[in-house]
């Protein structure tokens, strides 16, 4: 049987053979097997070999791995080595974690020290915390820096329990200084946009809002690790978002340390503000030693400071008795534009102020087809009007509501009254044409009305003709009487009457008006001679001179 195997050999032995490498030794290994027989204690096999043909320096004392970086003692936080050939003291905050890691060798060569053959030790006369080593003689213990009142701490690497008469023969004692800070930093003051907390701020300046945090601590921040401010956007006890932000900017000022950053409530217009939101913030960091801001009256449950949202300038209320809306057109006819007036009182202080006209439509949504922002000041009347195409059919209406915004967000609405669309009025010719087309019946009695109404005008002036005619015949019988005259051939005497000059006229009289030339009646016959027994009875004189030459005729 052929048996090749590959061991390792642990052993211990004396210290007199630990000769510093002053002496060698070259081992020898004896292998036997169980005997042949039961009962029996002699091996069946028994061989004795040399290992190597090297000589043996046999060590039994160890020492700690010194070569620059194999000596680490890591804060977990951020990753800083605190252990440092020079001894010099670094500061850390006391609570925070410590990795210390190292190797142990044997003295005299690079060969790793046995696993768990003894135990590493690190502290000082109060402090002690203990490991061993594992196979590769590597080592490594955590532990949580204490708070002490002197604020300081030299932690030494140590070898304990070392077997036998051995030793730690190190060059020298590792050695962490630690200058321990048990104070946490506080937070003096913040504002939000220059606005302190419990304080309302403007939804119109929320999506950019300077970030002042004012902080203190004893031995300051590491200016790469700014503060973080974390918020919270509520409506009542719902969340409605939340974020955080780094504050970069710093500003040292002895034990005061100013921060400064921007921060968007908005996000980017995602979220819509409204009035009575509250805002909720709070700090978490760290100073330069790693001590984390207190959380005591610091954390979302217990935020540090908060602000309510509002609208901050100018107000209108369309509900008060001083507003009015009117449409200067409300029954427009079909794609005639009308426009809404609206009159109020700024009620609020001095900025902008935006209206807006919505339109319903289908599905019961709002759409917005008009608007208008303003600059007004405080206590100031406003004008706005906004307008409108009517683009329905002749009697459907259209329904319209008005809206107050201020930064953005709706502070008053209020339903108007409708638009009533109607049909178009034709006019002048067209409207005659029209009525043509829609009454030919209508006109045609128009017009037998009105041949009627000729007629009868025509009738009553014929019949007042006659009339006067016929008067005139009775109340004049000149010319008969003249006939009858020349018929009797009567001598008529001249009753010409001689003329008399003209009466002169005053020199200051105005000119005579000139007469048109009429042409001369004819000589009316003299009146005739009264009997000498008087006048007929009941006979009148100008009945005598009209018809006494008759009477004088009919006598004969």
């Amino acid at each position: 049987i052929l048996i090749q195997a590959r061991f390792q050999l642990t052993w211990t032995f004396p210290e007199i053979f630990d000769t510093n490498g002053e002496s060698h030794f070259i081992p020898k290994v004896l292998i036997t097997d169980r005997p042949c027989n039961d009962n029996e204690v002699t091996p069946c096999h028994e061989n004795e070999y040399g290992l190597g043909e090297d000589w043996w320096s046999l060590d039994n004392d160890f020492r700690f791995d010194t070569e620059s970086g194999h000596i680490r003692a890591i804060e977990l936080r951020n990753g800083i080595n605190h252990y440092n050939d020079e001894n010099f003291e670094t500061i850390i905050g006391a609570g925070q974690a410590l990795r210390v890691s190292g190797r142990v060798l044997f003295s005299e060569d690079e060969t790793p020290a046995p696993a768990g053959a003894f135990d590493v030790t690190f502290g000082d006369f109060d402090f002690i915390w203990e490991t061993s080593t594992r196979e590769d003689g590597e080592f490594s213990l955590d532990l949580l820096v204490p708070s002490i009142r002197s604020g300081h701490l030299d932690l030494r690497l140590k070898l304990d329990d070392l077997p036998g008469l051995a030793m730690d023969e190190s060059p020298f004692s590792p050695r962490v200084r630690l200058a321990v800070d048990s104070t946490r930093p506080t937070i003096g003051s913040i504002s939000l946009g220059g606005v302190d907390p419990n304080s309302p701020i403007s939804i119109g300046e929320a999506d950019d809002l300077l970030v002042q945090l004012e902080t203190r601590d004893d031995n300051g921040f590491d200016l790469d690790k700014p503060a973080v401010l974390h918020y919270r956007v509520k409506a009542g006890e719902a969340e409605i978002s939340r974020g955080s932000v780094l504050l970069p900017e710093i500003t040292p000022f002895g034990e005061q340390f100013f921060w400064t950053g921007n921060l968007d409530l908005t996000d980017s217009g995602a979220t819509t503000l409204l009035q009575f939101y509250t805002v909720d913030v709070w700090i978490s960091g760290a100073d330069e030693a790693g001590n984390p801001f207190d959380v005591t009256g610091n954390s979302m449950n217990e935020p540090f400071a908060s602000w309510n949202l509002a609208l901050v300038g100018a107000s209108v209320n369309l509900d008060a008795d001083t507003s009015s809306l009117r449409w200067s057109n409300p029954s427009p006819i079909e794609g005639q534009m009308s426009s809404m007036t609206i009159k109020a009182i700024n009620e609020g202080g001095t900025g902008e102020i935006g209206f807006a006209l919505q339109r319903l439509i289908e599905g019961g949504f709002w759409t917005e087809v008009d608007s208008l922002v303003l600059e007004v000041s405080s206590g100031s009347e406003l004008t706005a009007t906004l307008s409108d195409y009517a683009n329905v059919g002749p009697g459907e209406s259209i329904e319209y509501r008005v809206l107050v915004l201020v930064d953005g967000v709706e502070l008053s609405r209020k339903t108007v009254d409708p638009l009533i669309v109607k049909e178009e009025t034709p006019r002048d010719g067209e409207a005659l044409a029209q009525q043509v087309s829609d009454g030919k019946f209508s006109i045609v009695l128009f017009i037998i009305a009105l041949g009627s109404v000729s007629f009868g005008m025509w009738s009553m002036v014929m019949r007042r003709r006659i009339i006067t005619e016929s008067l005139t015949d009775e109340c004049d019988h000149t010319a008969t009487v003249i006939e009858s005259m020349e018929d009797v051939h009567k001598d008529v005497p001249d009753i010409s009457q001689p003329n008399t000059p003209a009466p002169a006229v005053a020199p200051s009289a105005p000119a005579p008006i000139p007469q048109p030339n009429v042409a001369p009646s004819p000589p009316r016959p003299a009146a005739p001679p009264v009997p000498p027994t008087g006048l007929p009875e009941g006979w009148s004189m100008e009945q005598w001179n009209a018809y006494g030459w008759q009477y004088l005729n009919s006598k004969k």
